[in-house]
């Protein structure tokens, strides 16, 4: 098993049409948290992206690569190839960010753990109006039910699904997202 120095992970999503720029602060704020391995999906642009992300101070952290040839299939493959990565470093729970939804600073994502601690939900996600979606944090056995996500059904679906355990926190970063 691979030690990465903390009992979390961050996974960035490809997102549909994510731009280099997005993808680079998504990573950035990523690094900036508790998380002490930080898995970046590339998908439709990779070619694009990946070079945009050179350079980026890694602080003690394990940052790892990887590419999801089936992104085309629909959300929940990147969900997938994220957390295949997780299986050797085994966190006790992974948050997930969208580089397309830019209101994850490092703060905001360290306080989706920290309300995990403190309150023991399962997950805990940022809502912004009455949509809860990413970022969001998902304890370990939430991890394992979403490597079974279908390929078209994304977190938001999933959170909804799941509400009963969800941990809602006002995103403040978001109001004025979108």
């Amino acid at each position: 098993m691979v030690s990465a120095g903390t009992d979390y992970a961050l996974v960035v999503l490809a997102a549909e049409h994510s731009n280099a720029e997005a993808f680079r602060f998504a990573t950035e704020a990523a690094l900036c948290t508790r998380c002490g391995t930080v898995v970046v999906v590339l998908g439709e642009n990779a070619s694009e992206i990946r070079p945009a992300l050179d350079g980026i101070a890694i602080r003690d952290k394990l940052l790892v690569f990887t590419e999801n040839p089936r992104w085309a299939e629909g959300p929940g493959t990147s969900i997938q190839a994220g957390l295949q990565f997780l299986n050797q470093v085994d966190p006790a729970g992974v948050i997930f960010v969208a580089p397309d939804q830019s209101f994850g600073s490092a703060h905001f994502l360290d306080s989706l753990l920290l309300d995990h601690e403190r309150t023991g939900r399962a997950i805990v996600a940022a809502s912004c109006a009455e949509t809860t979606g990413v970022p969001a944090f998902f304890s370990r056995p939430y991890m394992e039910r979403l490597r079974a996500i279908s390929p078209g059904e994304g977190l938001q679906s999933f959170l909804a699904t799941n509400r009963d355990v969800t941990l809602r926190v006002p995103c403040p970063e978001a109001q004025g997202a979108g």
